[in-house]
């Protein structure tokens, strides 16, 4: 819906305006002008509801959702204890995710059939 503002809503008593000169974004601060992360992050809000249901999201689920393409293969670190607090250095896991829906916007990775088990620093590298 739209809304609607009263004049006591912008305006104070002595006729100043209370909105701020200069807005500042809450979630995603780009340097300088520069608004299409702005963009991007709006869109993308508005694909899963609200700015709120970004929360939580991951980097694959969202180039599914701009491209399209249902599956994002992704090279993530195995965790290096029980915690998963830290990662192995110098070892990555071959991962894809799939698009699930508008609501599963986290991490949903699973192993790559005919991957090979890990990847040094070098091999990924490579890959890329």
């Amino acid at each position: 819906g739209t809304k609607v503002y009263k004049h006591e809503d912008l305006y104070d008593a002595q006729g100043r305006k209370k909105i701020p000169g200069k807005w500042v974004p809450l979630f995603g601060r780009p340097k300088g002008a520069k608004v299409w992360a702005l963009l991007l992050e709006k869109a993308m809000a508005k694909f899963v509801g609200c700015y709120a249901h970004l929360s939580g999201g991951s980097e694959p689920y969202a180039l599914m959702a701009f491209t399209g393409f249902p599956i994002v293969y992704c090279f993530v670190r195995p965790a290096a204890d029980e915690q998963e607090t830290e990662a192995v250095r110098g070892r990555w896991e071959w991962a894809g995710a799939q698009y699930i829906s508008r609501e599963a916007t986290g991490q949903c990775y699973a192993r790559v059939p005919d991957a090979p088990d890990s990847l040094s620093d070098a091999q990924l590298w490579t890959k890329l």
